[in-house]
């Protein structure tokens, strides 16, 4: 029974394989994947921009550097 479930599920999901999609929902189907990456990469770019500023902060304050006396 169970090896004749295996094989019915595999056929079903081989036949799923070949089903012609109209080109429209193919268009369709791809634009929201479009979409879904740039959502995700613009999600990414904020994320990157707010852990620098997390890093960046305020500069810490150096000592003036002098070379042989005389101050840059």
């Amino acid at each position: 029974m169970a090896l004749r479930n295996a094989t019915k599920t595999r056929v079903s999901l081989e036949h799923n394989r070949y089903i012609m999609y109209s080109p429209d929902d193919v268009r369709r189907r791809a634009l929201v994947r479009l979409y879904e990456r740039r959502f995700a990469v613009d999600n990414l770019i904020r994320a990157l921009e707010r852990y620098q500023q997390e890093q960046s902060g305020p500069a810490p304050k150096l000592p003036p550097v002098s070379v042989g006396g005389t101050w840059w």
